[in-house]
């Protein structure tokens, strides 16, 4: 019965290291697909002069669909700033400057076309090397999360028996 007992510690432990690089990995494809979209709004805007809205009809990411981003961007709400933050309440907590890219709802919309350029292109050079920073070590960790998941239930294991 203690060796039964000790195998489900271990699974569990390989199981719940496999659900935290699926995490990071959520996060990981979410922050880019909002550099993605920071990228097309400021070409949009200041090549085209695009209106808001069209571009977030237009702009199409298979990871922010799926975790309903562009879903809350699209959804008929009022102002910019508030399909935004809707937007931004539909991402993983843990993408990386999160509360950088939620305050950029604030001036989308409000202000000419070179200040939101601006401000759109401030966010994206900082967002790109915490995003390429956490796809590398997405790459070089992710194996290793569901060992570290199995160690630990091993050492659970050892602990309680």
């Amino acid at each position: 019965m203690k060796l039964f007992a000790c195998a489900v510690i271990v699974v569990s432990g390989w199981l719940l290291g496999g659900l935290t690089a699926e995490n990071k990995k959520e996060s990981f494809v979410q922050a880019r697909g909002i550099l993605r979209l920071l990228e097309t709004l400021r070409a949009e805007i200041d090549y085209a002069r695009a209106d808001l809205f069209s571009v977030f009809a237009r702009f199409s990411d298979k990871y922010l669909e799926e975790c309903g981003f562009m879903g809350a961007l699209n959804s008929g709400a009022v102002s910019a700033e508030k399909a935004w933050n809707a937007a931004c309440d539909t991402l993983s907590p843990a993408v990386p400057m999160l509360a950088e890219i939620r305050s950029l709802g604030g001036t989308l919309g409000m202000s000419d076309a070179q200040t939101q350029t601006e401000l759109i292109s401030k966010l994206a050079l900082s967002l790109g090397p915490r995003v390429e920073e956490s796809g590398r070590e997405l790459r070089a960790k992710a194996s290793n999360y569901r060992v570290l998941g199995a160690l630990m239930g091993c050492m659970a294991a050892i602990v309680i028996y």
